[in-house]
C-alpha cells in the first residue's frame, strides 16, 4: 500500500526563483613544502596545496547545508567524489615564504548544486523505490494577501507607596498608601514636627498582539513549482480535490481560517488529521507564505515583492500525531516589471524552497 502525504501550506501574499547559477566558495591552505633546486615547492607540492585548498573550499559549502541535507550528505559521503561536483577552480592568491618553506594558497570553487542535489536524491529511499510503492504527497495551496492590521498599545500598571511619620510634642500622624498621582495625606496636630518620607515605585507591563486579516486567493504558480520539486524528488504528487471521497474538510472552511490566523482551530486540525489518517495518509505537512507589500526597488527601478515560509511536518501513523520536520521564515525577493510579477516570482522561491527543505526532511527519515 502506497504511503500518502498531504502537503498543506498557506500562502499569504505581502510581496522566480533561480537555482540554477553555480554557488561559489573559497578555501585555503598552507603547505610546507621540503622544495627544489631553486627553493620554492615542486609542481606535486603546489598541487597538494591547491587540493586541500579546494577541500576546505568544499568543506565551506557543505557547513551551509540545512540539517537535513547535511544529514543526508554525511549517510552517503564515502559514495560522493567533490570532483564530480567542482566545475571550476580559480587561484585567487599565492604566497611563497622561502624562509620558513610554507606555500600558501587561496582558491575560489564554482559548485554545481543541482548535480550535487540529484546525487543525494538518488540514494533516497523513495528514488529506490517503484512506482507503485512511492508515497502521495497532496498539495494544498491559499494563497493570502495582508488587508489589514491592527495594533495594539502596551498595556501598563504603576504602582506606588507612600509612607510618612511624624513626631511632634504633642501630636499624632497618618501615613497613607496610594496610587501613583494622588497625593498624601497627614494628619498632624502640635507645634513641633519631624517628617520622614519613603517612595516605593513599582508595576508592570502588558504587551499586545498585532491583529493582521487578510484576502485569501488561489496560487497556481506557488502549487505547480512546489509539485515540481516533490515530482522530482521521488514522491507523486496529489491534488486536493482527489481526496475529497476521504472526507476532508471543505477547502472554503480552510480558506475562511487562514483569512484571519496562521494556524487551523484544533477541532478543524483534529478533524483533518482524522480524515486523512482513515484514508491511509500517513504524513501532514501544514504551513504558509507570507508575502509582504509590494515596493519599488530603488536599484534597478523594478517592484520588489518580499515572501517567506513556515510550516510543520506531523506524522500521523502513531496513535497520536508527533512533528517530524518544519521549514522556517526564511524571505525570498521577488522583482518584476510590476506588482504581479514580482509576487509570482517571490512566490516560486518560497515554494521550492519550502519543497526542497521538506524533501530533505523526508528523505533523512528514510519516507518514501
Amino acid at each position: 500500500m502506497k504511503n500518502i502525504f498531504i502537503v498543506f501550506f498557506t500562502v499569504c501574499a505581502f510581496a522566480a526563483f533561480s537555482f540554477a547559477a553555480p554557488a561559489e566558495y573559497r578555501g585555503k591552505s598552507s603547505f610546507e613544502y621540503k622544495g627544489g633546486i631553486t627553493g620554492k615547492p615542486t609542481v606535486e607540492e603546489m598541487r597538494q596545496a591547491k587540493d586541500e585548498a579546494v577541500k576546505t573550499a568544499w568543506n565551506n559549502f557543505t557547513a551551509g547545508l540545512g540539517t537535513s541535507r547535511k544529514s543526508n550528505y554525511e549517510k552517503n559521503k564515502p559514495a560522493l567524489n567533490i570532483n564530480d561536483f567542482v566545475l571550476e577552480t580559480y587561484i585567487i592568491d599565492e604566497r611563497i615564504d622561502k624562509k620558513m618553506k610554507i606555500y600558501e594558497v587561496t582558491v575560489r570553487i564554482k559548485i554545481d548544486e543541482t548535480a550535487f542535489d540529484n546525487k543525494l536524491k538518488s540514494f533516497s529511499q523513495a528514488m529506490k523505490r517503484d512506482s507503485d510503492e512511492k508515497s502521495y504527497i497532496l498539495a494544498v495551496f491559499v494563497g493570502r494577501e495582508a488587508a489589514s492590521e491592527t495594533r495594539f498599545d502596551d498595556t501598563k500598571t504603576s504602582v506606588g507607596q507612600y509612607e510618612a511619620s511624624a513626631s511632634a510634642a504633642s501630636g499624632r500622624a497618618s501615613g497613607v498608601s496610594y496610587g501613583e498621582g494622588a497625593s498624601a495625606a497627614a494628619e498632624i496636630r502640635g507645634s513641633e514636627v519631624s517628617v520622614k518620607e519613603k517612595t516605593v515605585s513599582g508595576g508592570s507591563s502588558e504587551s499586545r498582539k498585532v491583529l493582521r486579516k487578510y484576502n485569501v486567493m488561489p496560487v497556481t504558480d506557488f502549487s505547480n513549482a512546489f509539485n515540481k520539486v516533490l515530482t522530482e524528488s521521488g514522491y507523486e504528487a496529489v491534488q486536493y480535490e482527489e481526496v475529497l471521497e476521504c472526507g476532508v474538510p471543505d477547502m472554503e472552511e480552510i480558506k475562511a481560517q487562514f483569512a484571519v490566523g496562521d494556524e487551523l482551530a484544533p477541532e478543524l486540525k483534529s478533524r483533518l488529521n482524522r480524515s486523512v489518517k482513515e484514508c491511509d495518509i500517513s504524513y501532514i505537512i501544514v504551513g504558509y507564505v507570507d508575502i509582504g507589500m509590494p515596493r519599488n526597488d530603488p536599484a534597478t527601478g523594478l517592484k520588489e515583492v518580499t515572501s517567506s515560509v513556515s510550516g510543520s511536518v506531523l506524522d500521523l501513523r502513531p496513535r497520536f500525531a508527533k512533528v517530524i520536520g518544519s521549514v522556517g521564515s526564511n524571505s525570498f525577493r521577488g522583482r518584476g516589471a510590476d506588482d504581479g510579477e514580482a509576487a509570482d516570482k517571490a512566490v516560486g522561491k518560497a515554494a521550492e524552497a519550502a519543497a526542497r527543505v521538506i524533501v530533505d526532511q523526508l528523505h533523512s527519515k528514510g519516507a518514501y
